[in-house]
């Protein structure tokens, strides 16, 4: 969903791009990749739009235009996960690689690269002041990169669960860490909240059933959806 939760983004097994508008369910716009959608991210302010298929890097599209700008780049296969920085003026790109990547959201031009991860990231975000990019995945753990220089700052404490998704909250103080198990996705993980400048746990939590997904809300509340054969749960974490 777009910042201001106009838009819905979803991408479908057949390579579709679709952006719907969320009061009335129209149809803003549509495309098709090459292969099944893994990622997607709005700007911001919810004028463009990053999408990659399976394999290849992210394209970025003007949703005022309804045109493809450019392709991001990697040496090989394609983007895992993609964010947009605040201000608009960067994208992050996790790439299946292992690098991670930063490009010029206007021209796409590339500013950096991380390369000293041995394993694929599956998840990254920029914080809410632009400054730092957190990044993780099959390493089980957290890095926090200047966004600048690409320059390692941090690692954060290890944990025993993969980390599947990571979204900084909105005063960016803190970051959710969805986690999933390696021996199988429908072994139930924990949910936490790190303060950004300690690395230190500020909650956790594990449900009977997988996640499904987090994001935060409004009034710093952290959502957290379960899913079972019968219903989606919704629980809020403070």
């Amino acid at each position: 969903m777009s910042q201001d939760g106009r838009s819905l983004f979803f991408g479908d097994a057949q390579g579709g791009v679709h952006v719907w508008d969320s009061s009335t369910g129209e149809a803003r716009f549509e495309t098709a990749l090459h292969h099944y959608v893994i990622t997607g991210a709005f700007s911001r302010d919810g004028n463009l739009l990053a999408a990659s298929a399976a394999g290849e890097p992210a394209q970025i599209f003007d949703l005022r235009s309804k045109q493809r700008l450019f392709q991001l780049t990697s040496d090989f296969g394609g983007a895992t996960a993609v964010a947009f920085s605040p201000d608009g003026s960067l994208i992050a790109s996790a790439d299946s690689d292992t690098a991670i990547r930063v490009f010029d959201a206007h021209s796409g031009k590339l500013k950096w690269r991380f390369d000293d991860l041995t394993l694929e990231s599956f998840t990254v975000d920029f914080t809410a002041d632009d400054k730092f990019v957190i990044a993780g995945g099959a390493s089980k753990s957290l890095i926090l990169l200047d966004a600048i220089s690409g320059k390692e700052l941090r690692s954060f404490p290890k944990q025993k669960d993969v980390v599947r998704y990571v979204e900084v909250s909105p005063d960016g103080s803190v970051v959710a860490v969805e986690y999933f198990d390696e021996n199988g996705a429908n072994i139930p993980a924990p949910v936490m909240v790190l303060d950004i400048s300690s690395g230190n746990v500020r909650s956790q939590w594990t449900p009977d059933v997988p996640i499904v997904g987090t994001g935060w809300i409004g009034n710093g509340h952290l959502l957290v959806a379960t899913a079972t054969l019968e219903a989606l749960h919704i629980w809020s974490l403070p």
